[in-house]
């Protein structure tokens, strides 16, 4: 009777799962993420945003990065960009640009 019940769940998970599309089986997301593209982004994003250097300008953050900012905000003197770049740890990496040109960029986590 538990054998019956415990085959009954577990093929119920692993539909469920096929159909939800939070299972990677290879690369950088493998395994089950509640937001898989999410998880994609942030694998992308971390490959290539070590290239973003202090002194760039946005056209040539936004070439090295392949997209605009995930995030986006501004004011008179500072424009910030945010992109995801570590999906489990939750980690955001930050560009701010200053007179047109990158000026600081720092890590933070978010959703605290």
């Amino acid at each position: 009777m538990l054998r019956c019940f415990l085959l009954v769940v577990g093929s119920f998970m692993l539909s469920a799962c096929g159909v939800s599309g939070h299972y990677e089986s290879e690369g950088p997301c493998k395994g089950f993420h509640r937001d898989q593209q999410a998880c994609k982004r942030a694998a992308e994003n971390s490959s290539v945003i070590g290239k973003v250097k202090i002194g760039q300008s946005p056209s040539e953050v936004r070439q090295i990065m392949g997209k605009d900012p995930e995030r986006r905000e501004a004011s008179a003197d500072t424009e910030t960009w945010g992109y995801l770049t570590d999906y489990m740890a939750r980690l955001v990496t930050t560009i701010v640009f200053k007179h047109g040109s990158v000026a600081e960029i720092r890590q933070s986590q978010y959703g605290k």
